[in-house]
This record gives structure tokens, C-alpha cells and sequence, in this order.
């Protein structure tokens, strides 16, 4: 009876946390090839624009969630030897009492503890480095596509109302790529 309830929980866990993002993910792609193909019907020239910016977008995300990945798995292990010394010395207490270990088990821990933690700080500091990084590229990418609207809008070749529209689905489409990327 346990191994079937132990089972089934594992079971139920995998599929709520599979579930969500099967449903997310075709969700998220049809957004963006929606936005790309509504943007190119409007004005292709804009669309353009916005699929190199997208790229850019796209790279910057894509590299600002690897590095957090590989730092937060690094961070973990360190936190798991820390989690080990505990162990090790809960399961030895009278003898690290006896022999008077304390103070080397407690530097011990500290020392994993304070490396764990230097690794938070640098994930944390690389995580909002490149996405203040991405944003600023995404303000930047606004400032172009309403710069080089304004040019065509000059030229007549769009109306104005083109310029708004190509803008808003390269909103939805930067936040889609950044939502797909951290499933």
C-alpha cells in the first residue's frame, strides 16, 4: 500500500509541473508566429527590424537563463556539502563533543555556507546585470522602431496607427521568447 501511494504522489508531482508548461509552451510559440505574421501584414519593413532586434533579444535571454542555470546547480552543491558537515556531526555528537570538535565543525559549515552564499550573490549579480542588459536593449529597440516608423511614415509608405501596432507585438513577442526560455 505505501509503494502505490509513493508512487502516485511522484506521479501527481511530475504531473502538475508537466502539465503546466505543455500547455505554455505551444501557447507561447503561436503568440509569437501570431505577432510576427500580424506585424508583417501591417508593415514588413518594420517586421524586419524587428526580427533582428528579437534576435538580439532572444541571445540575451537565452544567455542571461544558462548562466543562472549553471550558477544556481554550482550554488546547490554548495549548499549540499554544508548540509553534509551538519549531518556528519548530528550523526556523530558524542564524539565530536568528546574530542572538543565543535569549533572545527562550526568553521567547517561556515566556510561552505559563506561559499554558497558568494555564489548567490555573484548568480544574483550576473542575473540582474543581463537583464538590466536586455531591457535596456528592449528600450533601445523601441526608440529604433518608432525612429525608423517615422521614416517610413514620411516616406507614405505606413500610416501611423502601423508604427503602434508593429511596436505592441514586438512587446508580445520579446516577452513570449523570454517566457519560452525559462521552461
Amino acid at each position: 500500500m505505501y509503494i502505490a501511494k509513493f508512487k502516485f504522489s511522484d506521479f501527481e508531482r511530475f504531473r502538475e509541473g508537466i502539465g503546466h508548461k505543455f500547455s505554455m509552451i505551444p501557447q507561447n510559440w503561436s503568440t509569437v508566429v501570431s505577432g510576427l505574421l500580424i506585424s508583417a501584414f501591417v508593415s514588413w519593413e518594420l517586421t524586419i527590424l524587428v526580427l533582428m532586434i528579437t534576435l538580439i533579444v532572444f541571445i540575451m535571454s537565452y544567455i542571461s537563463a544558462r548562466l543562472g542555470t549553471t550558477s544556481e546547480q554550482r550554488e546547490q552543491e554548495r549548499y549540499g556539502k554544508a548540509s553534509a558537515v551538519a549531518e556528519q556531526a548530528l550523526s556523530a555528537l558524542k564524539t565530536v563533543i568528546s574530542f572538543g570538535g565543535e569549533p572545527s565543525t562550526i568553521e567547517s559549515y561556515n566556510k561552505e555556507l559563506e561559499a554558497g552564499m558568494s555564489l548567490a550573490i555573484k548568480r544574483i549579480k550576473t542575473f540582474a546585470s543581463a537583464e538590466a542588459c536586455r531591457i535596456f536593449i528592449m528600450y533601445i529597440s523601441y526608440g529604433a522602431i518608432l525612429w525608423f516608423g517615422c521614416q517610413l511614415l514620411l516616406r507614405h509608405n505606413i500610416l501611423a496607427g502601423s508604427i503602434f501596432t508593429v511596436n505592441r507585438f514586438s512587446k508580445l513577442t520579446w516577452i513570449r521568447v523570454t517566457t519560452i526560455l525559462t521552461f
